[in-house]
C-alpha cells in the first residue's frame, strides 16, 4: 500500500546513488513485464499493534512526503531536525522531527503504534483510512490543517484520438492505487457524466519506478510507457511532462510517449487536492495545545514561504528562501541542491491562512473540508473503498485564524487559483484544443437582455462549484440572437447597408445578453473569481436553428451559453 506523491525524477537524483528512482531505457522497458495489482476493498488496516502516542523530550515524530506543499513545515521548523530556533518551539513549546515517509502504508504503521501521531496525505487518502481507522476512536484522524493544494503536480495523460473528457468512455486506464489518482479520474470522469463502469481501470502499486526486480515494472508511468494497450495513465509531475515531451505531445524520444499529451492536470483542476496533516484523536484531546501550536505553526510557515516563493519569482530571491529550499532538497533528496524543490513549489498552491479559513469555516465555499470529505466518501463508498460514509464533523479542528493573523502583524498572502489573466484566458477558451467541462443555455426573450436569475440557482451553483474546483478554467459565456430577421431581409434581397445595420443590432443584442449573465454570476453572491470570466457576442452567427421555423425554434436561438472550459492541452501554457 505505496501512496507517496514523489515530485521529481531527475539524473540529478540518481547521480546520488539513492535506491528512491530508477530510469529505465526505452530497450529496459519494452523488455519488461507490467505487474498490475488489485486493490484491497473494502481499505482495511491492522490495528492489532496499537499502542500510545509517543512524545519524547517534548518532540512530536511529524511525517512529511516528497511534496512542494511540505515546504511549509520545513519553513515553520527551520528544518526537519528539532531546534530551539523553530516556531513550533519558540512560541508553543514543543518540538518537531521532520521524517520523510512516502509510503501511507507505513505511515499508517507508525500511527497506529503510537511512533507518530500524525498522519501526511491527500485529504481523500485520510477519507479512504477514516473508516477503518475509527474502529478503535483513538485512531480517528483529525485534520487541524490544510497545506496546499495540487497545481499541476497530478495530471491524466493520454494518446490516441482522446480530445476531451467524454472520450474517455471505453477506454483503458492505469493508476497507483490507493492514492490521490483516484481522486482525480473519479471527478473527471463524473463531470464527463461517465463512471468506472465506462471504462477499464488497472492499478500499479508504485506512482514511479523504485529499483527492485529488473524484469518487472510497478509504476504507473512506465506500466504507460510499455503497454500501447493502456489509453490514458493518471500521474504526477515531471512524469507527465515526461511521457508528453514538456508538457506539449510525445515524439517518442527519451522518455515520452508518441503521440501522448496531457488531457487535464491540476492546473486547471486545482482545487481538487487538498494536501493535509491529520493528528490521532486521543493525542488531539489529549495535546489540544500541541495540536493547534502545530496548525498555528504550520501556517505562519506557509505565509512565509509564500512571500519568499513570491519575492524570488519577482528575481529577488532571499538568503532565507535558498536556505527553505535547500532544506527541502536536504530532506527529499539528502543534497543541498535545491534547483528540483524550487520547481516543485510550482506545482502546488500553498494554502496559507486565507485559504485555511475558507477550507474549514466556510461552508459555502465549494472546495470547503465538508464539501471535499464529502464528495470523496461518496466515490470511495461507491467504488467499494468504504462501507459506509462518515459525517466531516468529527474529523476537523479549526484553529484560531484571528489569533494568527494576530500573530503575523501585518495582511496575510492572499492566494489566487486563477492565474491565466484576461488576454491568455480570451486566447486558450478560442483555441483547438481546448475543450467544454460542462455547458448550460439560458433562454431569452424576444430583444430581451434581462432574465430570472432565480430560476436558474442550481445551475449558478453547479457553476460556482465547477469554477471553484477547476480553478484553474475559464468559464466562456457567449450570447446569441436568433437570425430570423436576418434571412428576411437576405430573402429580400435588402440593401447591404441596411443588412448589416440588422445584423451588428444582433450583435450587440447578444454581448448584452452575455453581459447580463455575468453581472448575475458575479453580483448573485457566488464565489467565482470574475477574471475567470470572459464574455462575448455572437450575434446571429451560431444559431441552434439557421433557419427557424417556429416561435419554439426562434426561442432555442435567443440564449447565452455558458461553458467551463478546460484548457489543460494548449502547448503555450506549458511555456
Amino acid at each position: 500500500m505505496s501512496s507517496g506523491r514523489k515530485m521529481t525524477a531527475t539524473l540529478a537524483v540518481v547521480a546520488l546513488g539513492l535506491a528512491i528512482i530508477a530510469i529505465p531505457a526505452r530497450a529496459q522497458i519494452e523488455n519488461k513485464t507490467v505487474d498490475f495489482t488489485t486493490p484491497a476493498k473494502p481499505f482495511s488496516v491492522d490495528l492489532s499493534k496499537f499502542g500510545p502516542p509517543v512524545m519524547e523530550n517534548g518532540t512530536i515524530k511529524v511525517p512529511a512526503i516528497t511534496w512542494g506543499g511540505d515546504g511549509s513545515i520545513i519553513a515553520a521548523n527551520r528544518g526537519s531536525e528539532p531546534n530551539a530556533q523553530s516556531i513550533y518551539s519558540q512560541k508553543y513549546g514543543f518540538k518537531v522531527q521532520v521524517a520523510l515517509q512516502d509510503d501511507f502504508g507505513k505511515q499508517i504503521e507508525d500511527y497506529v503504534s503510537g511512533k507518530s501521531p500524525c498522519l501526511r496525505g491527500t485529504l481523500d487518502m485520510i477519507a479512504m483510512a477514516s473508516e477503518a481507522l475509527s474502529k478503535n476512536p483513538a485512531l480517528t484522524p483529525v485534520v487541524p490543517v490544510l497545506l496546499s493544494w495540487s497545481s499541476g503536480g497530478d495530471g491524466i495523460v493520454v494518446r490516441g484520438n482522446i480530445k476531451a473528457l467524454k472520450d474517455l468512455k471505453g477506454t483503458r486506464i492505469v493508476l497507483q492505487q490507493n492514492s490521490p489518482s483516484l481522486r482525480l479520474l473519479y471527478r473527471v470522469l463524473s463531470d464527463a457524466n461517465l463512471s468506472s463502469s465506462d471504462v477499464k481501470i488497472f492499478f500499479t502499486r508504485d506512482i514511479i519506478a523504485v529499483d527492485e526486480d529488473p524484469s518487472i515494472i510497478y509504476d504507473t508511468p512506465n506500466a504507460f510507457r510499455r503497454d500501447p494497450s493502456l489509453d490514458a495513465a493518471v500521474t504526477i509531475a515531471p512524469e507527465t511532462l515526461d511521457l508528453t515531451s514538456g508538457g506539449k505531445v510525445g515524439t517518442g524520444a527519451e522518455r515520452s510517449v508518441k503521440g501522448a499529451r496531457i488531457l487535464l492536470s491540476t492546473k486547471t483542476a486545482n482545487r481538487l487536492i487538498a494536501d493535509v496533516v491529520a493528528f490521532r484523536k486521543d493525542f488531539a484531546d489529549g495535546m489540544p495545545d500541541v495540536v493547534d501550536g502545530f496548525a498555528r505553526g504550520t501556517i505562519m510557515g506557509m505565509e512565509e514561504l509564500l512571500r519568499e516563493h513570491a519575492a524570488a519569482g519577482q528575481g529577488t530571491s532571499s538568503a532565507r528562501y535558498e536556505e527553505i529550499t535547500r532544506q527541502m532538497a536536504q530532506l527529499f533528496f539528502q543534497t543541498d541542491v535545491n534547483k528540483d524543490t524550487i520547481a516543485m513549489l510550482g506545482d502546488v498552491s500553498i494554502a496559507g491562512l486565507s485559504e485555511n479559513r475558507k477550507f474549514f469555516k466556510d461552508k459555502r465555499y465549494s472546495a470547503s473540508f465538508d464539501r471535499t470529505w464529502n464528495s470523496a466518501q461518496e466515490v470511495l463508498q461507491g467504488e467499494g473503498y468504504l462501507t459506509r460514509i462518515l459525517p466531516p464533523d468529527g474529523f476537523k479542528k479549526a484553529a484560531d485564524y484571528d489569533a494568527i493573523e494576530a500573530a503575523l502583524g501585518g495582511a496575510a498572502a492572499q492566494t489566487q487559483s486563477f492565474t491565466l489573466g484576461a488576454d491568455r484566458a480570451r486566447k486558450a477558451a478560442e483555441s483547438s484544443g481546448s475543450s467544454a467541462l460542462f455547458s448550460h443555455a439560458f433562454k431569452f426573450g424576444l430583444n430581451e437582455t434581462t432574465f430570472d436569475p432565480g430560476k436558474y440557482q442550481a445551475v449558478f451553483e453547479q457553476i460556482q462549484e465547477l469554477a471553484t474546483v477547476y480553478g484553474g478554467a475559464v468559464i466562456e459565456i457567449v450570447g446569441h440572437s436568433d437570425p430570423y430577421q436576418i434571412r428576411k431581409l437576405e430573402a429580400k434581397s435588402a440593401p447591404l447597408p441596411i443588412l448589416n445595420r440588422v445584423k451588428q443590432s444582433a450583435t450587440i443584442l447578444s454581448k448584452r445578453r452575455a453581459n447580463a449573465v455575468k453581472a448575475a454570476l458575479v453580483k448573485g453572491g457566488f464565489q467565482i473569481v470574475e477574471e475567470q470570466l470572459i464574455t462575448s457576442g455572437s450575434g446571429a452567427n451560431q444559431p441552434v436553428f439557421p433557419n427557424p421555423k417556429s416561435k419554439e425554434q426562434q426561442q432555442e436561438n435567443m440564449r447565452v451559453e455558458v461553458k467551463v472550459i478546460n484548457i489543460e492541452s494548449e502547448a503555450w501554457i506549458g511555456e
